[in-house]
């Protein structure tokens, strides 16, 4: 029989929707959508190859480190407030890597951007497992980090376009919309 007033959706669906987001904005834009601009950003700070993949491996620092306590952070002060403080510390390295005019700009605020992922993927994860019993967890799981994939489908057409509108200052615009130093396309 049903409570008037009870809602039949369990409340781990709203969880995954969420969660599925979290990976679309700390992994699939903060990571694996930088890729798409990296090489106009390498062209405008006259970066050499070994300089671009060591931007990536600032991330890639950045999110190993945080990965490691995440858990633990989201343990002790509670998910919500780990994962949101990540995706703000997601956000804001992002907007400042845009306004980097230097290769060790670049590396810090990508190692920032890393570091806020790692803050906001690893806790997602864990929360998805406990909000679904053992049997779905895998289906859970596997629909959480599909938000990745989800950015990269909309940065793939997306990104091109903004880069051929705004030219050079293209990825600027596409990292940090309200430094366009270039007329409104």
């Amino acid at each position: 029989m049903r409570v008037p007033g009870k809602s039949r959706v369990h409340y781990g669906w709203v969880i995954l929707a969420v969660g599925t987001l979290v990976v679309f904005g700390a992994l699939g834009l903060a990571r694996f959508g930088y890729t798409v601009v990296l090489p106009e950003m390498q062209r405008d700070l006259g970066l050499d190859n070994t300089r671009a993949g060591a931007l990536a491996t600032a991330n890639l620092l950045g999110y190993l480190a945080l990965s490691v306590i995440g858990g633990a952070l989201a343990a002790r002060f509670g998910p919500r407030i780990v994962i949101s403080i990540g995706l703000s510390v997601v956000g804001l390295a992002m907007c400042l890597t845009a306004s980097a005019h230097s290769f060790y700009a670049a590396a810090f605020w990508r190692a920032l951007t890393g570091i806020g992922s790692g803050a906001s993927n690893v806790p997602v994860m864990a929360l998805l497992s406990a909000w679904f019993a053992p049997r779905r967890r895998g289906f859970a799981a596997g629909i959480g980090v599909a938000g990745s994939s989800l950015a990269l489908i909309l940065v793939g057409p997306t990104v091109p376009r903004i880069l051929a509108a705004y030219g050079p200052n293209g990825w600027f615009v596409r990292w940090h919309p309200a430094k366009r130093g270039v007329p409104d396309a």
